[in-house]
């Protein structure tokens, strides 16, 4: 290569190193620079009864027909999650525990409920009017219904058992853990979801009955933390009302009636599980 060759390719690559430098220069004068951090939360929905998966408690025996019992302290119920937002939802089924014979069991009816007609004998209370009426009846021959509240978590007593807090919100649970969730409205149907118009005590002045995240309508539980200075966040008291068939055909026989708590995610609409 003659000598004008080289001169003449060595100015055609000054420009282009320049240019390539300029760029340089430009990518390290960027007014923005990021550092993405990744990260995620580990933990699982988790709810407990009483710091235990089985808490029991003896409601006594009834002896009058569809007469009320209930739990008379709370049972504490708890989002163990530790990270998680959670919905509880309520189920009640007829349950035999293992090691006992097999029984032919009492049929869970809600459809009676949630309001009641109250008939009092002596120191007893029962539900009185026609059964297997909807919405105001009680439960039919060899038949229950279970009502739940959830109050407060620093609460020590449930309502009494006559109280007008039992009926004063949708409390009766279903059969089936069917629920839906309707824009702000709750659907009555077979919904067992823990909302602030559902299963609260309404009768609490001191709003900790109702789901941490009541505003709109989410019914969220938080996950419970040990130094959440006795406000209650992630924890609430439950009681249950029973109301006992209205006559039965299984006589001196013990029921079990099993009052199931779920936690679930975000309510969506139609799910049934």
């Amino acid at each position: 290569m003659t000598r004008l060759k080289k001169f003449v390719v060595a100015l055609a690559i000054v420009p282009a190193l320049w240019g390539m430098s300029l760029q340089a220069q430009a990518a390290s004068l960027n007014p923005d620079a990021h550092m993405d951090l990744v990260v995620a939360l580990n933990c699982t929905r988790g709810v407990q009864v009483d710091g235990v998966l089985v808490s029991t408690y003896n409601l006594g025996t009834a002896a009058l027909a569809s007469q009320y019992l209930q739990s008379g302290s709370t049972a504490t119920v708890t989002n163990t999650s530790g990270c998680a937002n959670e919905t509880w939802q309520l189920l009640a089924s007829t349950y035999t525990p293992a090691g006992l014979p097999a029984t032919s069991g009492w049929t869970l009816n809600n459809a009676t409920g949630p309001s009641h007609a109250n008939l009092q004998s002596g120191s007893l209370y029962a539900c009185s009017g026609p059964t297997n009426v909807a919405g105001q009846g009680c439960p039919g021959v060899d038949q229950y219904s279970v009502q739940a509240l959830f109050v407060s978590s620093s609460a020590v007593a449930c309502p009494a058992i006559n109280a007008t807090n039992w009926d004063v919100t949708i409390d009766t649970i279903a059969g089936r853990a069917g629920w839906s969730y309707v824009g702000p409205v709750i659907s009555t149907g077979a919904s067992n979801t823990y909302f602030d118009t559902q299963y609260a005590d309404q009768a609490d002045t001191t709003n900790q009955s109702h789901p941490d995240d009541a505003n709109g309508q989410a019914g969220y539980m938080r996950p419970y933390l040990n130094n959440d200075a006795g406000l209650g966040v992630g924890r609430r008291g439950l009681c249950a009302r029973v109301t006992m068939p209205s006559s039965t055909n299984i006589i001196n026989e013990q029921q079990v009636i099993r009052l199931s708590v779920y936690a679930s995610g975000l309510p969506c609409r139609g799910t049934a599980w």
